[in-house]
């Protein structure tokens, strides 16, 4: 039989949200919060990069308020599949160019990295 792991999956509270009014590709998850929402204004394409957490579990929700503009979440180098490149991002742009409607994204960090769990729309 196959060895099985269970851990548990923690919200980090330590701020309630974690808010990206600016644009760019330079943003970066605080670590402090297990939530953030991206807001830019003026709306323009937003980056946002996850780091390395201390803590195996940790869940991540970023969610792209309504308005037109991309957000992309970056796990490089921390993405599921290891070397794939082409699994290490998410866009949060629901229907193409132009689309305006709010989306979530959310991961958690099993330790060596991050797991997606679902990538939904809300409007």
């Amino acid at each position: 039989m196959a060895k099985k792991n269970v851990f548990p999956l923690f919200m980090d509270d330590s701020i309630p949200v974690q808010q990206i009014t600016t644009a760019g590709t330079d943003k970066e998850w605080d670590g402090k919060a297990s939530r953030v929402l991206i807001n830019p204004d003026p709306a323009d394409a937003v980056k946002i990069t996850l780091g390395k957490p201390e803590t195996p579990g940790i869940m991540v929700e970023i969610g792209k308020d309504d308005g037109d503009f991309s957000c992309i979440v970056n796990m490089d180098p921390y993405g599921p599949f290891g070397n794939d490149s082409d699994f290490r991002e998410v866009e949060l742009q629901y229907g193409g160019p132009g689309a305006s409607g709010s989306a979530v994204f959310t991961c958690f960090w099993n330790g060596e990295n991050w797991v997606p769990i679902g990538l939904t729309a809300t409007t």
